[in-house]
């Protein structure tokens, strides 16, 4: 069996590289605390992030009592 090499033209290509995200002061939902965030969050940290999901009792407007 004959052994596979990558062609030249797989080897002279360059990855693109990721963009980086433009982070902007908001205030976080929970705490209220001024915090640099990417342009889709909404918490300034992880315990803030668990204790908004924790406290949403709506489920798509149905309310468990």
């Amino acid at each position: 069996m004959a052994k596979f090499e990558i062609p030249e033209y797989y080897k002279s290509i360059k990855k693109p590289k990721p963009e980086e995200e433009n982070m902007t002061d908001r205030n976080c939902f929970i705490c209220g605390t001024k915090a640099k965030m990417a342009k889709f969050q909404r918490y300034c940290s992880v315990q803030c992030r668990t204790r908004a999901t924790r406290l949403d009792g709506t489920a798509h407007g149905i309310r468990f009592r």
